[in-house]
């Protein structure tokens, strides 16, 4: 296995620290220096709004301050990542915006907003065809979110948890192996590593 000098480590630490945003940093003392959970937990509180959901350019390339699925699919993998217990407010509160801006029709969520295309973002971040790019949603970001609501289920109506678990799977088991997106199988590599997802 290749390693990073520690000249090379050195440099890459100055230069998360020095360039990054002050999550970066947390998460990076959390992982390489006996950084505090709490830390990170105090730095993604910044990035959560009031209607639950995650924002303020936590998607780095998605400049939008107001809430969007796949903001808040980069919070819960931060959650994740740090090992965050279902009662913390930030999970509690992110699962409440799951919960309501699930389009029961499309069994999905948007994942952008309308309001995406009023703020500064990589140009693949356009509303109007986002359905259409990103597969209707059905894998990228629902996979993702079904994972999370795996791993925090305290809040999920069983029945929802159920129907949403075999249809993603469904759907997942439908796309030829040799074509799956990269993003699509990010996703769904989410929704596997979810610790209470049954066999």
């Amino acid at each position: 296995m290749k390693k990073l000098s520690q000249e090379a480590f050195a440099r890459a630490r100055t230069f998360v620290m020095d360039q990054g945003r002050e999550l970066d940093g947390r998460l990076f003392e959390f992982h390489f220096a006996a950084g505090f959970k709490d830390a990170v937990l105090e730095a993604l509180t910044d990035y959560q709004n009031d209607d639950g959901g995650f924002g303020r350019g936590l998607e780095p390339d998605l400049r939008m301050a107001g809430s969007s699925a796949v903001a808040t699919t980069v919070g819960f993998q931060i959650l994740r990542e740090v090992g965050v217990c279902g009662d913390h407010a930030l999970v509690q509160q992110g699962i409440s915006y799951f919960l309501t801006t699930y389009e029961e029709e499309r069994q999905a969520w948007p994942i952008i907003p309308p309001e995406a295309n009023n703020d500064p973002r990589a140009p693949w971040w356009n509303y109007e065809n986002s359905a259409e790019f990103f597969g209707n949603f059905l894998a990228n970001p629902r996979a993702a979110i079904v994972g999370y609501l795996h791993d925090y289920n305290a809040q999920v109506p069983t029945d929802l948890l159920e129907q949403l678990t075999a249809s993603v799977i469904g759907h997942l088991e439908s796309l030829p192996d040799d074509k799956m997106d990269m993003h699509d199988l990010l996703c769904a590599i989410c929704l596997a590593e979810s610790a209470t997802l049954g066999e």
